[in-house]
């Protein structure tokens, strides 16, 4: 047994050092052979969508409407078959990037922005027929200028020319996406940058409901009120980083296209009045945070800045004209978008992945619930809206909800969220009462002359309590 056991003992030995010397030549021969597998690896990786090839970022900055451009731009990128890994906008470009981030194609887009008008954002008193009899007569007195707020003998104003409720139902429309989601689980990933109104701060979305998203990134302070989310005051994030260039290279991107169409500032005789003035000053902000952002670009980034001439922030009456400038833009810089460019069947596949068919969830509701209300009647609020309980829901019914509730007088902004509960789906309608209340005041002023030296004045004053 024992020379068994030895003679056993001694092939064993002789086996190991056999296939040690093997794996030595084996080892030998991958690391003479490496640079031709590494060189077939990359490719085979490429062509599987692997991640050898460089993260694309794409940046879209804020501009108002001029942000159209962007349309035009993504227009091109899709020619050249560029892929897009990531998107952060700011503004006008969080709505463009929103959109496109959750599978909305660009033909989409230039239908919808075809049919946006200022009238069609900004309007947001609902038609004369779902007004109240009060309102109603309202309309015949001659009353001008904001409702004034009265709170214990305190005098307050709104937050902002109008609320953004009309602005949300278009932003609903631009995204595909809709209720609570976390930005790096869309389509492509997705990152929005707004202002916290108390600090000064950027705020970097990476999870939210879009459309309360994209109006906080694109709030533009005194024009549309701020948005509250999480406690946080928010306007637009033109205000800390309109390019932002930081946020892309935060989340690993390792080229950027950053396009930027952010007003230049205005000449020494264009500085003729306070809106003028004004205008430049949010210019200036803009612009430094802007140049910053430019000093992070490094040489194998493309930046993108479209011509757009005269197009000021707020011609959204022309949005169909800007969009080709941006395209016009992209195109100057072609040579260089081809060099990123990946085989036609690989990007029919990415963005195949990338867009998402829009299948609107009309499930019955069980309950319609108002949340922390304190002065209006939740009952009374709900008796004003079409949408029932039971009853499938129709998005144009439910928008024009919001408006109808909203022009009631008693909210300073109305949203609304769907809440899944066990055994139950929820519309939350998140009306928010007039944090200048409860007390109205408003003024009104009218003049009457026969040319011949007689002229009357009439002065009114209405006084409403809730």
């Amino acid at each position: 047994m024992n020379i068994y056991s030895d003679k056993r003992l001694q092939m064993k030995t002789q086996l190991h050092h056999g296939a040690a010397s093997v794996v030595t030549g084996l080892v030998l021969t991958l690391i003479l052979l490496s640079p031709a597998l590494s060189a077939v690896w990359d490719q085979s990786s490429h062509a599987a969508g692997g991640t050898k090839r460089p993260k694309i970022g794409l940046v879209l900055s804020g501009g108002g409407a001029r942000g159209a451009a962007h349309v035009g731009v993504l227009k091109v990128l899709e020619e050249y078959r560029v892929p897009i890994d990531f998107i952060v906008g700011a503004s006008m470009g969080a709505l463009v990037g929103a959109s496109y981030a959750t599978g909305t194609s660009v033909e989409e887009m230039e239908k919808i922005i075809a049919g946006i008008s200022t009238e069609l954002l900004f309007k947001e008193k609902p038609p004369r027929q779902e007004l109240s009899m009060r309102q109603k007569q309202d309309d015949y007195d001659i009353f001008f200028g904001p409702e004034i707020g009265i709170n214990d003998g305190k005098i307050g104003l709104p937050k902002g020319m109008v609320s953004g409720v009309q602005l949300e139902t278009v932003l609903r429309r631009l995204s595909k996406a809709k209720g609570f989601h976390r930005f790096d689980e869309l389509p492509i990933p997705y990152r929005a940058v707004a202002t916290d109104l108390v600090t000064g701060k950027a705020v970097i979305f990476s999870e939210g409901e879009l459309a309360n998203v994209m109006r906080a990134s694109m709030s533009v302070p005194g024009a549309v009120a701020p948005v509250e989310i999480g406690g946080t005051l928010m306007v637009d994030g033109m205000l800390t980083s309109n390019l932002p260039v930081e946020t892309a290279l935060a989340n690993g991107a390792d080229i950027i296209i950053a396009v930027n169409v952010g007003t230049p500032l205005l000449k020494r005789e264009e500085l003729s009045s306070i809106l003028g003035v004004t205008g430049q000053m949010l210019s200036i902000l803009t612009e430094q945070n802007v140049q910053n952002s430019l000093a992070l670009l490094k040489p194998d980034d493309i930046l993108i800045s479209p011509e757009l001439g005269d197009f000021s922030t707020g011609d959204f009456d022309n949005l169909p004209d800007i969009s080709p400038l941006g395209e016009a833009a992209a195109r100057k810089v072609a040579e260089r978008l081809a060099q990123l460019s990946i085989p036609a069947e690989e990007y029919a596949a990415l963005r195949n992945h990338q867009r998402v068919a829009s299948v609107p969830d009309l499930r019955p509701v069980d309950e319609i619930r108002f949340e922390n209300l304190t002065r209006v009647n939740a009952a009374t609020a709900q008796a004003v809206m079409e949408t029932q309980p039971g009853q499938a829901i129709d998005q144009d019914v439910l928008d024009r909800d919001m408006r109808r509730l909203y022009g009631a007088g008693n909210f300073e902004h109305v949203n609304y969220r769907f809440i899944e509960e066990p055994g139950r789906r929820i519309l939350a309608v998140d009306a928010v009462e007039k944090s200048w209340g409860p007390d109205y005041l408003r003024m009104g002023l009218g003049m009457v002359s026969d040319f011949e030296g007689d002229a009357f004045f009439n002065i009114l004053a209405s006084h409403r309590k809730t």
